[in-house]
């Protein structure tokens, strides 16, 4: 099940990675966090498959970019992109918006939450999972 818990958009101004460089970025902003992963990374995922880093951001006299806070990588199907930010948390987003972003024909694109589909796992105590299994052998 998916869920809209937030979007992606193009920064209107650059950011300074840690070694003080000017960079275009792509802001992340995630329930209440605020992300961002540098554009020509992000180009270079949906070229060549490239896992990217995402960081934090903090506005401080300008943009900076922070410690590592988690990674994009291009899903199974390669239509989507898949974001995780540590401690284990995904959202997807779709493949398509993000290249017209890119290209700058749109603004932002959502984000979704990647919940784990519920367990079909039942409990010992269920009679339909366990049952002894004797190993017979045919004569």
């Amino acid at each position: 099940m998916m869920q809209k818990s937030g979007y992606m958009q193009v920064s209107n101004a650059p950011a300074y990675d840690p070694s003080g460089r000017k960079c275009r970025i792509i802001e992340i902003s995630i329930d209440s966090g605020r992300y961002a992963v540098e554009a020509s990374e992000l180009s270079k995922l949906l070229l060549y498959g490239r896992r990217c880093q995402v960081r934090h951001i903090s506005q401080h006299f300008g943009k900076h970019l922070g410690e590592t806070a988690g990674s994009v990588s291009l899903s199974f199907s390669k239509k989507g992109l898949i974001l995780e930010i540590f401690p284990g948390h995904r959202y997807m987003i779709a493949k398509g918006g993000v290249e017209n972003m890119l290209g700058g024909y749109i603004r932002y694109t959502k984000i979704s939450a990647m919940h784990a589909p519920e367990s079909g796992i039942h409990s010992c105590n269920s009679p339909t999972i366990q049952s002894t299994i004797t190993p017979w052998v045919a004569v």
